[in-house]
């Protein structure tokens, strides 16, 4: 049985589709998933100047713990690449590629649309685990309507990465988005990424 709650998840069409929900998953996880997340000792930081500084892991087995070990599953990944097949009308390969990452004080990623990555990746499901999470800690998900962050455009978003909550988008030459400065705290962020068939 999937632990997923995405029954209430909004498409939005502007500047590109993406949808959001929020409580998609049973609290008692995401309490767990924040407590290995604070723990894991092999955080991988990765610096690109005037483009990303955060870290990153995609974890082996033996580093999960069974209290977390759903969300690495058969079960939940097909679950979320089910929902992202109807949300966007589109059918997905079975390969999906997962990673964590976690973004600090002073973290950031700018603009831009991940289109043309070698991993030929079409379609991203984020889950954000963040407890407490306010303005004032930034790191929000932004999406723009041009790859220049133009201020003002109607179609520019910003989303606080709430706890528990779920963030899915296309991949397209029009996917422009970035995560602006975290000012204080850790950003926690589990990322399913999927491919389109051919």
């Amino acid at each position: 049985m999937s632990l997923f709650n995405l029954e209430n998840n909004d498409l939005v069409a502007h500047p590109f589709r993406h949808s959001t929900g929020i409580g998609v998953l049973p609290n008692n996880l995401v309490r767990d998933v924040l407590i290995w997340c604070r723990e894991y000792p092999n955080w991988k930081h990765k610096t690109l100047p005037d483009f990303l500084s955060l870290y990153s892991n995609r974890p082996a087995q033996d580093e999960i713990p069974k209290s977390i070990s759903w969300l690495f599953s058969d079960e939940a990944f097909f679950s979320a690449l089910r929902h992202v097949q109807k949300v966007y009308d589109v059918e997905l390969s079975s390969q999906i590629d997962i990673q964590f990452q976690k973004m600090s004080e002073n973290d950031y990623v700018k603009i831009h649309s991940d289109h043309h990555s070698k991993k030929k990746q079409t379609h991203r499901f984020l889950i954000h685990f963040n407890e407490g999470w306010t303005e004032e800690n930034g790191g929000y998900f932004m999406v723009f309507g041009d790859d220049n962050g133009t201020p003002n455009l109607s179609d520019n978003r910003t989303y606080l990465p709430l706890s528990n909550s779920v963030f899915t988008f296309e991949i397209s030459e029009k996917s422009h988005h970035a995560v602006s400065k975290v000012l204080k705290g850790d950003r926690y962020t589990l990322m399913y990424s999927f491919r389109a068939k051919r």
